[in-house]
């Protein structure tokens, strides 16, 4: 209306789904009409070089997706540590459900059988 005050409303980004958003506050005069930037929104993610050189499938998310077997899965949540809970990683990692124990490389006692109740599954930890 006519006693607004300009001051600092930023929209920096417009994905799908916000254009409603946007129209109505170029409309109201809450921001000025906007122009595109020339470039394309990505997700992207990184890892080190010798990463990339000793696991080829990790450069894309092709390479993941197509990897889907207990090998592959195990090798990456090895690789990222990747919280997950009990429940998942039974599910998931362990090749019998854990239910027989599961090591990781270095011998370290991961899970020595599976959770015995939902409260127990959503554990990321347990001692003993």
């Amino acid at each position: 209306g006519d006693d607004y005050q300009s001051c600092a409303h930023v929209m920096p980004e417009v994905w799908n789904g916000q254009n409603e958003i946007l129209s109505d506050n170029v409309e109201n005069g809450i921001i000025e009409p906007t122009t595109g930037l020339g470039v394309y929104a990505k997700w992207s993610w990184f890892i080190p070089k010798f990463l990339a050189e000793q696991n080829l499938e990790l450069l894309s998310y092709f390479g993941l997706r197509s990897n889907n077997d207990t090998a592959s899965r195990r090798r990456i949540a090895e690789t990222f540590l990747r919280p997950m809970n009990w429940r998942t990683f039974c599910d998931r990692v362990s090749i019998d459900n854990c239910t027989s124990s599961y090591y990781d490389s270095q011998g370290n006692l991961i899970a020595s059988g599976p959770p015995s109740n939902e409260a127990e599954g959503a554990k990321y930890f347990s001692p003993g």
